[in-house]
């Protein structure tokens, strides 16, 4: 995500069928308001029929998550907040409440129980992929670490388990303009206690740093769009 964006970084062309019935394509030059709002700004502007995006080859990743008891929550959220303000746009992390799922590399004493995770993805030059998570894989040699190469697919469906089809999941979501003590106390302070009501809660984090994002924020500031 921070070295590619988000998804709507790489929308070039969308061509879609707007309320009153008119045909319209639109990108950076043709119809521009309507291209930023299909990337984020609002909804119900038309069927959209065909995307047009960018690709970017990935293959082998240095990849995967890191998982701690509940208890360390604070730290974990601290630690990843140092993490992410000082990595390199090549990492992207995550951080997890969720349920530790019944699987041989986790520990009896935490199967099923309320945990926390830290997930990465380091794409580039495997050897500066291999330290760039190092501090992730020495911050609590207690934890399981299960950071390594792996395709990217493979981490694509890393967490899958964890939101099965058919569970009909609710999801919301808020920006927030730094991850504060504050902001970890409250965020702790609720989701250490959601797995107790289901094991299928999660509570995730993450550093979003996307152009649109951003173009978005300021056109809201203003009214009006700014160059990247």
């Amino acid at each position: 995500m921070r070295r590619h964006g988000l998804t709507c970084d790489n929308l070039l062309r969308a061509e879609l069928i707007t309320a009153d019935g008119e045909m319209l394509v639109a990108d950076e030059s043709r119809h521009p308001d309507l291209f930023w709002a299909l990337r984020g700004g609002g909804g119900n502007f038309g069927v959209v029929t065909r995307f047009h995006f960018r690709l970017h080859p990935v293959t082998t990743v240095i990849a995967g998550l890191t998982l701690y008891p509940v208890e360390r929550a604070a730290d974990a959220l601290r630690f990843f907040r140092e993490r992410t303000d000082s990595a390199p746009d090549e990492l992207t992390m995550l951080f997890a409440f969720l349920t530790a799922p019944r699987a041989p590399f986790v520990p009896g004493t935490l199967q099923g129980k309320p945990a926390v995770a830290i997930v990465c993805c380091y794409s580039g030059d495997s050897v500066e992929g291999e330290r760039a998570v190092r501090p992730l894989k020495e911050w609590d040699r207690a934890g399981v670490d299960l950071v390594g190469a792996m395709p990217y697919t493979a981490l694509q469906s890393m967490l899958d388990a964890g939101a099965p089809s058919g569970c009909m999941n609710y999801w919301k979501s808020a920006y927030l303009d730094r991850l504060t003590d504050a902001a970890i106390e409250t965020i702790t302070e609720h989701a250490c206690g959601m797995g107790r009501r289901s094991r299928k809660c999660m509570c995730i984090t993450w550093e979003v740093r996307s152009r649109a994002c951003l173009q978005t924020r300021r056109r809201s500031r203003t009214g009006a769009p700014r160059s990247r």
